[in-house]
């Protein structure tokens, strides 16, 4: 069993590798397609590593091993550390930084998951419609079906898409009093963009195989870019849609900014400077904002189902002999 989940964090980074020296080769900016290669490497532990174990139980032979293996991983535990073989050392510590890496999502996932269910108050009659129709007008520039509006007559800056099967829009007064007429546009332009790819299903899946791969640290990073992508993908869909990226960005930096006043202890966190986890959440958002400000959308390069099973094919060669 370590065997096979060391082998799953170096194929994993192996695969990451080559893919990203791909995007930077091809000087791919297109965040959907881009969001296709991330989702081809987290595809590596949990498809391809299965399936060569399935198939291909030879690999895991000595003669395989010492004959046709480009890189055997259980070589380094013949280097002690401690009187421990590396190759169990470097497995604990892949296995500790995995789970690191994992609850500084899942924290902050589940602090917002219990915000919003404690945002229950819905908006005294007559609020909604003028929102309602105002993404009735937006859906079809979506390409997506007007979802159902449930308006909350709360101050905090509420303003996201959820549910699976019966997607909605939830919006909060206090969102609505923050953004001017063109931020609403397009803040609600975002969202629509997240329902057009069935982003909220896509998120929950993301976070299982996290789950899954708690131990992988390398699929940790990797699905955390795709989580990236996937909001570049909507903020690109909005700024199009609505032909303002300077109010896709206003919106964007409005809320995070509102949000973040809002959470508890903030003031005193401020005061001794935020943490890397805070200052990595605003590097994040000033580069969202700087690649609307910049018009940097990415064009969509040519075949790219080609470029998909290429990219697939040449991986699983390369790392049938990575054991």
């Amino acid at each position: 069993m370590a065997d096979a989940l060391a082998r799953a964090v170096f194929h994993t980074l192996v695969a990451a590798l080559f893919v990203e020296a791909l995007l930077r080769l091809w000087n791919l900016s297109h965040p959907g397609q881009r969001l296709g290669f991330r989702l081809l490497v987290l595809g590596v532990p949990l498809v391809l590593d299965p399936a060569f174990e399935w198939v291909m139980p030879w690999r895991g032979e000595p003669a395989f091993r010492e004959t046709q293996a480009l890189f055997a991983g259980v070589r380094w535990d013949d280097v002690r550390v401690a009187g421990t073989g590396l190759y169990a050392v470097w497995t604990g510590a892949c296995a500790a930084l995995g789970l690191v890496l994992l609850l500084l999502d899942l924290g902050p996932l589940v602090a917002d998951l219990r915000r919003r269910r404690a945002a229950r108050a819905h908006a005294p009659p007559g609020w909604t419609e003028p929102v309602e129709a105002r993404v009735f007008r937006l859906a079809p520039k979506l390409g997506v079906a007007a979802p159902r509006v449930i308006a909350l007559d709360k101050p905090g800056p509420l303003l996201h898409c959820a549910g699976v099967a019966h997607p909605v829009l939830v919006v909060s007064g206090g969102a609505m009093a923050l953004l001017d007429e063109r931020e609403r546009e397009a803040a609600f332009a975002h969202e629509l963009a997240h329902l057009r790819h069935r982003d909220p299903l896509a998120g929950w899946v993301l976070m299982a195989a996290r789950v899954l791969m708690v131990f992988n640290p390398v699929f940790q990073v990797v699905a955390r870019v795709a989580a990236r992508e996937i909001e570049w993908r909507a903020d690109d869909a909005a700024a199009r849609a609505t032909g303002d990226p300077l109010s896709v960005a206003s919106a964007l930096l409005r809320l995070y900014r509102a949000a973040h006043a809002a959470e508890p202890g903030r003031l005193v966190r401020l005061r001794r400077g935020p943490g890397p986890v805070v200052r990595a959440r605003h590097r994040a958002v000033e580069a969202r904002c700087r690649r609307l400000l910049d018009g940097v959308s990415g064009q969509p390069l040519p075949f790219p189902a080609a470029r998909y099973v290429l990219t697939a094919a040449t991986l699983g060669a390369l790392l049938y002999r990575v054991v």
